[in-house]
């Protein structure tokens, strides 16, 4: 009957270490599918979508990113400056700043380029008259 309970033991170790890596692999497929590579948002009546060339980005290169932004009409929001910071809230390790340039009506460029692999914070600033709209998303940095 001892050796009955030591396999169970064992067969219950094995089924716990199983599911811990499971749970690993799909945090990690979660985090990555849980960031798209073009994301919109729409901030006090002026939508950003967001793209980034190449998704995930990669890391300590430049990944155009370009910003297309609309009036509440979905015109061309026009003679914006715009410009981003990366920062990754899980790490101390810095930030990266960048202006995107308006190469047509209403869609802006830059280079992102992330400092480390992992799941970056991107916040867009758009100056308006007004004041700033700032826009975010989520990054995904790899090697």
């Amino acid at each position: 009957m001892g050796h009955k309970k030591k396999l169970t033991g064992i067969g219950a170790t094995a089924l716990l270490a199983a599911v811990a890596v499971l749970g690993v692999i799909h945090a990690q497929t979660g985090a990555a599918e849980g960031v798209m590579p073009v994301v919109s948002q729409t901030v006090d009546g002026l939508k950003a979508e967001m793209k980034v060339s190449a998704y995930p980005a990669k890391t300590l290169h430049h990944n155009e990113f370009t910003v297309t932004l609309t009036d509440r009409e979905g015109a061309p929001a026009e003679g914006f400056k715009l410009s981003a910071s990366l920062t990754m809230p899980s790490m101390v390790c810095g930030s990266a700043s960048f202006d995107l340039k308006e190469i047509s009506p209403g869609v802006y460029k830059g280079d992102a380029v992330p400092l480390m692999a992992g799941m970056w914070e991107a916040a867009i600033t758009a100056e308006t008259g007004n004041g700033n709209v700032i826009f975010s998303r989520r990054l995904l940095a790899e090697r």
